[in-house]
């Protein structure tokens, strides 16, 4: 049975289905865990920690804070101090008050948290950005959504530039996004070409996939969940068996430590 791991889930009334909706559809889609993603706006992680603590070895948090804050790195190393809580969403523009603009970046860097990057793309390959990553080497990056990248509407030269970010080893990227960023319903076949790029400058051991459970908000009713994991096992003929297993699950439990009791550093 192949592990599916989708590493990029909201969820959390008002706003998303619950939880306990959410893993309904997932064991229906054959989905085996989750990294529950926080959604912009909201700073109290408590409802995605508690939920992630019901099984550990196979949900994660990407929280957020407020990164208006002076406070936000010692929010984040209170927030890195919970077993399940893994990652901070933030963006590429992201600097910090004080004397230290990156020390938001330091924290994560310090307490072992994925920066789980949005976009736009044109932040991603901002001069300021590239910056953070020489000076912080020891960061760990996922660009979500493969940066917010329109397929076949923005510059392939903007891509080119946000696949040069593959030189950093500790950047990931996220394959997900796709019923917003392509022009086509799935399978997306205008993103292909994209995918197949992503894959050959970061390797499949840095990309990892979403479904895009209640995509930002509306119902999940519809029966595209359950399809979305065809999108890696069977459409993109591109990718190895090898491949398939990284994308879809490998990825994402080594990078948040999914099903691993030992809280050690994450070798990228």
């Amino acid at each position: 049975m192949v592990d599916v791991i989708d590493a990029h889930v909201h969820a959390g009334l008002p706003r998303f289905p619950s939880f306990e909706e959410y893993r309904e559809y997932a064991r229906a889609a054959g989905i085996t865990g989750a990294v529950l993603t926080q959604h912009i706006g909201e700073f109290d992680n408590d409802y995605l920690v508690a939920c992630a603590r019901s099984a550990p070895s196979d949900f994660a948090v990407i929280g957020m804070v407020d990164l208006e804050s002076p406070r936000a790195p010692e929010v984040i190393t209170e927030a890195a101090a919970q077993s399940v809580f893994r990652g901070v969403r933030l963006w590429a523009s992201t600097r910090s008050h004080g004397d230290d603009p990156l020390s938001i970046w330091r924290a994560l860097a310090a307490h072992d948290l994925v920066a789980s990057v949005r976009g736009p793309v044109s932040d991603l390959v901002d001069p300021g950005f590239v910056e953070i990553l020489r000076q912080i080497p020891e960061l760990v990056v996922r660009i979500d959504h493969v940066g917010l990248f329109a397929y076949g509407r923005d510059a392939d030269s903007d891509f080119d530039r946000l696949m040069a970010l593959s030189a950093f080893p500790g950047v990931h990227l996220l394959w997900g996004g796709f019923h917003a960023y392509s022009s086509q319903p799935f399978p997306y076949r205008d993103a292909h070409p994209y995918l197949r790029r992503s894959l050959s400058a970061f390797g499949a051991q840095r990309i990892m996939w979403s479904g895009d459970w209640a995509r930002a908000g509306t119902a999940p009713l519809l029966d595209y969940y359950s399809a979305e994991p065809r999108l890696i096992t069977s459409e993109l003929n591109f990718l190895t068996t090898e491949d398939r297993a990284a994308v879809l699950g490998e990825t994402a439990r080594r990078l948040f430590r999914l099903a691993l009791t030992s809280p050690s550093r994450r070798t990228t």
